[in-house]
């Protein structure tokens, strides 16, 4: 099902198209990324979508329930991402597509977005832990969300060359050795800039 890039978006339209899209895929919840793409065959809506609310703000103003999975949990956060990072280093990343090995460009930088709810055990006490058994995905930097009760607590930008060796870390409540990397936006901004001069020393161009 074909869609005219040349349209102009307004929120109006963009509530259309999502019902329609849920139409078509025999749903009654707020479609996925993966599904809005696959309904229309190409990445229109999801950008516009991505660009305004993001998925779960659209879910919430018109009031759709969204697909419960430890999927939709990364998805909210990678556009919490997109977020975060125009408030933070006032550059514009970009969300990349279903399939690809990390989630969010930045300039020359590929980050990959983990999130951890705070856990317990009588071990360790309260923690944060993360999975990173993609650890050939190709990002520079993991742009990590300590969370508690929906409440976002901390963000790290850990490089990945940090965690290269490991599959699952662990970040404590109170403490953590990798509190060097809290709120480390600067690493971003200097990757990029390294990257660059390194691009213009080797004359080298990217289109």
């Amino acid at each position: 099902m074909g869609y005219a890039h040349g349209q102009k978006w307004t929120n109006e339209l963009i509530e259309n198209r999502i019902y329609e899209s849920m139409k078509v895929l025999k749903i009654s919840r707020m479609p996925t990324r993966s599904e809005v793409d696959k309904v229309f065959n190409n990445k229109s809506l999801s950008n516009k979508i991505s660009k305004t609310l993001g998925f779960m703000g659209w879910a919430e103003k018109l009031a759709l329930p969204v697909k419960t999975s430890d999927s939709v949990k990364g998805w909210a956060y990678e556009e919490q991402a997109i977020k975060d990072i125009e408030e933070n280093l006032h550059i514009k990343g970009e969300l990349t597509p279903v399939k690809s090995p990390y989630d969010v460009s930045v300039g020359y930088c590929r980050i990959d977005v983990k999130m951890s709810n705070k856990i317990y055990n009588e071990a360790n006490g309260y923690f944060y832990t993360f999975n990173i058994n993609d650890n050939n995905c190709g990002s520079d930097f993991y742009l990590i969300y300590c969370v508690d009760n929906n409440q976002i607590q901390k963000i790290y930008i850990v490089p990945r060359i940090v965690l290269k060796d490991k599959k699952q870390f662990s970040i404590g409540v109170y403490k953590s050795k990798y509190d060097e990397y809290l709120n480390r936006w600067d690493l971003i901004e200097k990757f990029n800039a390294n990257y660059k001069q390194w691009l213009n020393d080797n004359k080298i161009s990217i289109q």
